[in-house]
């Protein structure tokens, strides 16, 4: 019993008095519960045994302590367990007198849930068909796609799956080692309600997710193949992606944890959406979600920020206003850190030239609330860039900490084709047009002295090799990660997005990163999708995870059968060529690939829910979610 003395000898051959051994028992050593959707949580119960020494085991169930390693799942205390929450697999230790063991705690969801009009004894008629083996009557799932990794609060996403045979009624299967819930429909679509959805996630966090689906019908029940959907630990913190809706001409603004869309919210301003004189596909937010910037259709340069209750945005800059005019202003980047230097708004400043003719894009810092360029190097800067690296600028971003990297190309380089049409590579009116261009970074401060942004010296991070224009590799779009280790960029063959007006839209775009410590290109193959996807614009999620970083971007890739080849789509939808909607999607970027060496290290990715699908999504800028209408 606890407290008996045994009997010992010390090294010297005297008898001594030392403790007896304390052992700890769990029982049962594993606690298996089952949680039904909708129905009241289960409880369970545990003992701990104690043994000292050779006595007999005494009940010490009231005072040990005990620990679980996810206090999510479920509260443990004196042997009872309760406030189960959702499924999953967890492992509690107990101790007592210096003494501890450990136990496991299995929790698995359960559920069947009925769509409107079907009948719960269908489920019976599931069971008890008979399967039919002819490979052509199974259906097949469309989305999600297999082996797309979620974060661990995405909103619910819909499952879809083509006709199965005969079939007139289906269910879809949601398992894993925590989990068994079915979902009943005679529909080909199936969008789990939002609690239960959380409650699924829960369960299936840090593992996967199997999906299939059966379709019953008079030949029998019709099984599709199973696809796997990693479910990471990792959240989406509270952000927002500001996009360009193209095909209604207006801004748009999606929460990416609640799944809910609005138009951008802006009172007191001439912006007016979906305004043909308002383009804002040249737009920029701010790093806090407190600015906002954007060009008119006839490229002045228009700012808002947030008003000072937080509810929507106000006019600083109106377009033709305060700005200097002679000039277009396209992209840019605000200075993300305003303690330590003033407002500041780097922009891509385009000549006024026509299309295809010679002119130059160049960088210069401009003051938010007044329009006034603020004083800086930018001019000597350039003129000092060393051979290699082109002087006409445009798409800047910024980061907290203090670097800036944008798209550089030479406008007056010649065509080694002589054939071709283009024989230099001139901006068009837009200054947004690149061809044969590389990925540059230089540092910024504020000189508080001098009272001007200095850029220092520019280190080519990618470099284009050199070709004739239509097979060029083209490197625009940079993006720094929020630690600043990576630059997610897009890459096309040839002149990006466009070579001409009248021409198509360039359908080879594809999604690349750039190591900064090595240099070393990584293309992000799983996440570009089939050749001529046109995924486009990476945009990183504002904060990291501990396992993954989330980069959103803008795609051709079909959407199940809500957005694809054969569905009628808008013709504001796929202007200049394009084959589909473009649609963004997320990929989760696995952080240890992504450090050393040279593996993809993309994973699948997923359509973010709450967009339209029947609508093209072009330009997301993803920050934080500063406004409270931003829902």
């Amino acid at each position: 019993m606890a407290g008996a003395i045994d009997a010992s000898t010390s090294a010297d051959g005297a008898p001594q008095d030392v403790a007896p051994s304390v052992t700890l028992r769990v029982d049962p050593p594993d606690v298996a519960l089952t949680m039904a959707l909708g129905s009241t949580p289960p409880t369970g119960s545990y003992h701990v045994f104690e043994r000292s020494g050779g006595a007999a085991e005494v009940d010490v169930t009231a005072s040990a302590a005990v620990s679980i390693d996810d206090p999510t799942i479920a509260t443990l205390s004196a042997g009872t367990i309760s406030g189960v929450a959702h499924g999953g697999v967890a492992t509690y230790t107990v101790s007592a007198d210096g003494a501890s063991a450990t136990a496991t705690l299995h929790v698995k969801l359960v559920g069947d849930v009925f769509a409107t009009g079907v009948d719960p004894s269908k489920k019976t008629a599931f069971e008890a068909a008979t399967v039919d083996p002819t490979p052509s009557a199974q259906p097949s799932i469309e989305y999600p796609l297999d082996g797309a990794v979620i974060p661990a609060n995405l909103p619910p996403m819909e499952a879809q799956w083509t006709v199965g045979g005969d079939s007139t009624l289906y269910r879809l299967r949601l398992t894993s080692s925590a989990l068994d819930v079915a979902f009943y429909t005679a529909a080909r679509e199936q969008l789990v309600a939002p609690d239960a959805w959380k409650l699924v996630l829960a369960s299936a966090a840090g593992g996967s997710i199997s999906h299939v689906v059966e379709g019953l019908g008079a030949t029998g029940l019709h099984v599709s193949g199973k696809v796997d959907v990693t479910v990471a630990r990792d959240r989406i913190d509270d952000s927002a992606v500001f996009f360009w809706e193209s095909s209604s001409g207006s801004m748009k603004v999606l929460n990416i944890a609640s799944g809910k869309l609005t138009l951008l919210p802006v009172t007191g301003s001439a912006y007016a959406p979906g305004s043909p004189t308002t383009c804002v596909a040249c737009h920029t937010v701010s790093r806090d979600g407190t600015r906002f910037a954007y060009t008119s259709g006839s490229f002045g340069l228009g700012t808002l920020k947030a008003s000072a209750d937080k509810t929507s945005f106000v006019a600083t800059i109106e377009p033709g206003t305060k700005v200097t005019p002679g000039y277009k202003w396209t992209y840019g980047a605000f200075n993300p850190d305003e303690t330590a230097a003033p407002p500041a708004l780097l922009v891509t400043k385009a000549d006024t030239n026509a299309q295809n003719t010679a002119g130059h894009v160049r960088l210069a810092f401009i003051d938010p609330e007044t329009g006034a360029e603020i004083p800086s190097n930018a001019a000597s800067w350039l003129s000092s860039f060393p051979a290699g690296i082109g002087r006409d600028l445009l798409q800047p971003d910024w980061s907290g900490n203090g670097v800036v990297v944008f798209t550089a190309y030479d406008s007056e380089a010649a065509n080694p084709d002589p054939t071709e049409i283009l024989q230099k590579a001139y901006v068009r009116d837009l200054g947004d047009d690149a061809v044969a261009s590389s990925i540059v970074q230089a540092s910024v401060t504020w000189d508080p002295t001098a009272k001007q942004f200095v850029l220092g010296a520019p280190k080519q991070l990618v470099r284009a090799p050199a070709a004739p224009f239509d097979a060029a590799e083209t490197d625009v779009l940079p993006q720094l990660s929020p630690d600043d280790a990576f630059v997610a960029f897009t890459r096309s063959d040839g002149w990006w997005p466009i070579r001409l007006q009248t021409d198509p839209v360039n359908g080879t775009g594809r999604l690349a990163i750039v190591r900064r410590s090595d240099g070393v290109v990584i293309e992000l193959s799983t996440a570009s999708g089939p050749p001529n996807s046109n995924s486009t614009w990476p945009q990183w999620a504002p904060t990291m995870g501990s396992d993954y970083a989330w980069v959103a971007f803008s795609s051709e890739r079909p959407y199940g059968h809500r957005m694809a080849k054969g569905v009628a789509l808008p013709p504001a939808c796929i202007p200049q060529g394009r084959s589909l909607c473009k649609n963004m999607w997320v990929t989760a970027i696995d952080l240890k690939k992504a450090a050393s060496g040279a593996l993809d290290p993309s994973e699948v990715p997923f359509w973010i829910p709450g967009q339209t699908a029947l609508a093209s999504a072009v330009s997301p800028r993803w920050t934080k979610r500063a406004l409270s209408s931003i829902q």
